[in-house]
């Protein structure tokens, strides 16, 4: 299934500095919804995310989903679903889609808990609690070569960390489109808006011209990971790419 996530209209007039009674123009809101939107790909037992702001519509693919809602206390139904998801954390299962925070607690098992709609560097897998700050000093630094291997501004925090996103996109083979939808998310929710069209250019650029970056971060989590080493002494092991 996919997801196309947007602006909701309401986020959107705040954001460009409208009062919801003063007069704009709807057809540019709505131009706007349809640049600034992107799609997800959701998978069967897998959480996702509407960010805060956002709605999320199903890309028709000729199938029938359902929304499951709580009709009363303890009584819930599956309705075919026409219309648009809120922000808030869901899951999919079959053609149903649920709502984390509205369903009970039965109708998932925590064993089986899948990962957030999120970058893999943030994997549980790949660090535990306490050394996660590692990770981020290594790809802060990594993330600075890389914008300035392409001729960006790299002494600012939220290009810096949208590189991060792009390059572990990158690394994980994820597709420009899925890698530009998560990194336009991420930065959206710190208030940082920025067009589809240049995170996807700069997608473009890191895949082309940061090869270098690219190797020299798959060398560095696999210090961090497998030899427990500090972000200096992984850092020190890839100077030659950055």
């Amino acid at each position: 299934m996919e997801i196309l996530i947007q602006p909701a209209i309401d986020n959107l007039r705040e954001n460009l500095g409208y009062d919801e009674n003063e007069d704009y123009d709807v057809d540019a809101l709505l131009f706007q919804q349809g640049v600034d939107g992107y799609p997800i790909e959701v998978e069967d037992g897998v959480k996702f995310e509407i960010p805060e702001g956002y709605i999320g519509s199903i890309i028709d693919d000729g199938h029938v989903y359902y929304l499951r809602n709580e009709i009363s206390e303890g009584v819930w139904e599956n309705e075919e679903f026409y219309s648009y998801l809120e922000s808030g954390l869901y899951i999919l299962n079959d053609d149903v889609i649920s709502s984390v925070e509205e369903c009970d607690d039965a109708l998932f098992n925590d064993q089986n808990d899948e990962e957030l709609y999120t970058s893999d560097w943030n994997d549980e897998d790949d660090y535990d609690d306490g050394t996660d700050n590692k990770y981020d000093i290594v790809l802060n630094e990594i993330s600075k070569s890389a914008l300035k291997t392409i001729g960006l501004d790299n002494d600012d925090e939220q290009i810096i960390n949208l590189m991060g996103a792009i390059l572990v996109g990158i690394s994980s083979e994820d597709n420009d489109d899925n890698i530009a939808g998560r990194a336009f998310a991420q930065l959206a929710k710190s208030g940082f808006m920025l067009p589809m069209e240049d995170i996807k250019e700069m997608c473009n650029k890191a895949r082309e011209n940061c090869k270098k970056q690219l190797f020299g971060l798959q060398i560095a989590f696999n210090c961090l990971r497998e030899y427990e080493c500090s972000a200096a002494d992984a850092l020190s092991q890839i100077e030659m790419f950055l």
